[in-house]
Protein backbone atom coordinates (compact mmCIF):
# COMPACT_ATOMS: atom_id res chain seq x y z
CA UNK A 1 0.00 0.00 0.00
CA UNK A 2 1.26 3.34 -1.15
CA UNK A 3 1.54 5.96 1.54
CA UNK A 4 -0.25 9.30 1.10
CA UNK A 5 0.68 12.18 2.96
CA UNK A 6 -2.80 12.71 5.42
CA UNK A 7 -3.75 16.40 3.66
CA UNK A 8 -5.52 18.71 5.80
CA UNK A 9 -4.39 17.22 9.20
CA UNK A 10 -1.84 18.64 11.87
CA UNK A 11 1.09 16.32 12.51
CA UNK A 12 2.33 16.39 16.11
CA UNK A 13 4.95 13.64 16.78
CA UNK A 14 5.21 11.03 19.35
CA UNK A 15 8.44 10.40 20.99
CA UNK A 16 9.32 6.98 19.80
CA UNK A 17 12.87 6.98 18.24
CA UNK A 18 15.03 4.36 20.06
CA UNK A 19 11.92 3.29 22.28
CA UNK A 20 11.75 0.30 21.02
CA UNK A 21 14.23 -3.22 20.37
CA UNK A 22 16.14 -3.55 17.10
CA UNK A 23 16.47 0.23 15.86
CA UNK A 24 14.45 2.58 14.04
CA UNK A 25 14.17 0.72 10.96
CA UNK A 26 10.03 0.27 11.24
CA UNK A 27 10.25 4.54 10.53
CA UNK A 28 11.40 3.77 6.97
CA UNK A 29 9.74 5.34 4.05
CA UNK A 30 12.04 4.22 1.86
CA UNK A 31 10.59 0.40 0.54
CA UNK A 32 14.07 -1.06 2.36
CA UNK A 33 14.03 -3.84 4.81
CA UNK A 34 12.26 -3.27 8.12
CA UNK A 35 10.16 -0.75 7.18
CA UNK A 36 6.42 -0.71 8.89
CA UNK A 37 3.57 0.03 6.56
CA UNK A 38 1.96 3.07 7.69
CA UNK A 39 -2.06 3.18 9.42
CA UNK A 40 -4.48 5.33 11.04
CA UNK A 41 -6.41 4.36 14.24
CA UNK A 42 -9.93 6.70 14.85
CA UNK A 43 -10.46 6.76 18.38
CA UNK A 44 -12.02 9.04 21.02
CA UNK A 45 -9.89 11.61 22.32
CA UNK A 46 -10.21 10.75 26.19
CA UNK A 47 -8.45 7.48 24.61
CA UNK A 48 -5.62 9.18 23.77
CA UNK A 49 -3.78 9.98 26.66
CA UNK A 50 -3.75 6.08 27.84
CA UNK A 51 -2.64 4.87 24.31
CA UNK A 52 0.31 7.20 24.29
CA UNK A 53 1.60 6.13 28.12
CA UNK A 54 0.95 2.63 27.50
CA UNK A 55 0.11 1.07 23.60
CA UNK A 56 -2.59 0.51 21.83
CA UNK A 57 -4.71 -2.69 23.15
CA UNK A 58 -7.85 -4.52 21.41
CA UNK A 59 -11.31 -3.19 22.11
CA UNK A 60 -14.22 -4.57 23.41
CA UNK A 61 -16.30 -4.44 20.12
CA UNK A 62 -14.84 -7.09 17.22
CA UNK A 63 -17.23 -6.93 14.74
CA UNK A 64 -14.54 -9.14 12.44
CA UNK A 65 -13.44 -11.58 14.95
CA UNK A 66 -14.97 -14.92 12.92
CA UNK A 67 -14.40 -13.25 9.50
CA UNK A 68 -11.13 -14.56 7.51
CA UNK A 69 -8.27 -12.68 6.02
CA UNK A 70 -9.22 -11.64 2.51
CA UNK A 71 -5.58 -12.16 1.12
CA UNK A 72 -4.49 -15.47 3.61
CA UNK A 73 -8.15 -17.36 3.92
CA UNK A 74 -6.88 -17.23 8.29
CA UNK A 75 -9.30 -16.05 11.03
CA UNK A 76 -8.88 -12.71 11.57
CA UNK A 77 -9.55 -13.42 15.84
CA UNK A 78 -9.59 -10.30 18.03
CA UNK A 79 -7.26 -7.39 17.79
CA UNK A 80 -6.65 -3.42 17.40
CA UNK A 81 -8.28 -2.23 14.39
CA UNK A 82 -6.76 0.13 11.54
CA UNK A 83 -6.88 1.48 8.37
CA UNK A 84 -4.76 2.66 5.81
CA UNK A 85 -7.00 5.23 4.90
CA UNK A 86 -6.70 8.76 6.91
CA UNK A 87 -10.45 8.88 5.95
CA UNK A 88 -11.81 5.63 7.24
CA UNK A 89 -10.14 6.01 10.64
CA UNK A 90 -11.88 9.63 10.38
CA UNK A 91 -14.65 7.95 10.99
CA UNK A 92 -13.68 6.87 13.50
CA UNK A 93 -13.04 9.64 15.27
CA UNK A 94 -15.29 12.03 17.51
CA UNK A 95 -15.77 15.63 16.48
CA UNK A 96 -14.92 17.87 19.88
CA UNK A 97 -15.85 21.08 19.76
CA UNK A 98 -13.16 23.43 21.50
CA UNK A 99 -13.45 27.26 21.55
CA UNK A 100 -16.20 27.17 19.07
CA UNK A 101 -13.92 25.40 16.83
CA UNK A 102 -14.57 21.22 15.92
CA UNK A 103 -11.82 19.16 15.82
CA UNK A 104 -10.76 16.00 15.20
CA UNK A 105 -8.02 13.34 16.61
CA UNK A 106 -6.49 10.14 14.70
CA UNK A 107 -3.23 8.14 15.34
CA UNK A 108 -0.67 8.00 12.75
CA UNK A 109 0.40 4.19 13.26
CA UNK A 110 3.29 2.01 11.80
CA UNK A 111 2.47 -2.01 11.69
CA UNK A 112 4.27 -4.66 10.85
CA UNK A 113 3.13 -5.57 7.70
CA UNK A 114 3.09 -9.42 8.30
CA UNK A 115 0.76 -9.07 11.54
CA UNK A 116 -1.88 -7.16 8.76
CA UNK A 117 -5.01 -8.95 8.40
CA UNK A 118 -7.19 -7.67 5.93
CA UNK A 119 -10.58 -7.46 6.40
CA UNK A 120 -10.95 -5.57 3.21
CA UNK A 121 -8.90 -5.35 0.12
CA UNK A 122 -7.32 -2.06 0.12
CA UNK A 123 -7.95 -1.52 -3.79
CA UNK A 124 -11.46 -1.01 -4.94
CA UNK A 125 -13.20 -0.09 -1.80
CA UNK A 126 -14.63 3.10 -1.67
CA UNK A 127 -15.34 3.00 1.84
CA UNK A 128 -11.49 2.16 2.94
CA UNK A 129 -10.21 -0.96 4.01
CA UNK A 130 -9.63 -2.59 7.58
CA UNK A 131 -6.74 -3.81 9.15
CA UNK A 132 -6.81 -6.05 11.95
CA UNK A 133 -3.27 -6.33 14.46
CA UNK A 134 -3.72 -9.20 16.64
CA UNK A 135 -0.69 -8.41 18.57
CA UNK A 136 -0.64 -5.03 20.49
CA UNK A 137 3.76 -5.05 19.60
CA UNK A 138 2.75 -4.98 16.16
CA UNK A 139 1.23 -2.06 16.12
CA UNK A 140 3.27 1.91 17.16
CA UNK A 141 1.29 5.10 17.17
CA UNK A 142 4.08 7.61 16.15
CA UNK A 143 1.85 10.43 15.43
CA UNK A 144 -1.15 12.60 16.55
CA UNK A 145 -2.81 13.82 13.55
CA UNK A 146 -5.10 16.83 14.44
CA UNK A 147 -8.31 18.61 11.86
Amino acid sequence: VMYNEPVGWKKFAVKVMGCFEGGNAWLRLDGRPGEWAVAYHGTNVDAMPSILTGGMRAGERQAYKDHTDKRTGEKIGEGIYCTPSIKTAAEFSPTLEVDGRRLQFVFQCRVRPEAIKRIHEEVGRESGAYWLINDAADIRPYGVLVR
